[in-house]
């Protein structure tokens, strides 16, 4: 039987602990998701990688930023 998980980049060492933990007997492959990005789309993100080089005021910290909506989704 074949078997295709997504799992989450951050939890992939502890499913494959817990596996083998398991002694199970399993084939990895990995695989990256099948997304075909446009070259617009790419041209986007990349001026904005490069607006975001030249000046960061204008961007706000991940923490920070994770403070607003936290605050949002109280209210």
């Amino acid at each position: 039987m074949k078997l295709t998980l997504d799992i989450p980049n951050n939890q992939v060492d502890f499913f494959l602990q817990l596996i083998r933990n398991l002694n199970f007997d399993i084939t990895i492959e990995k695989k990256e998701a099948d997304a075909d990005i446009p070259e617009w789309h790419k041209a986007i993100l990349e001026e904005r990688l490069a607006k975001y080089e030249t000046d960061t005021s204008g961007f706000l910290k991940w923490d920070d930023l994770k403070k607003n909506i936290e605050k949002q989704l109280a209210e």
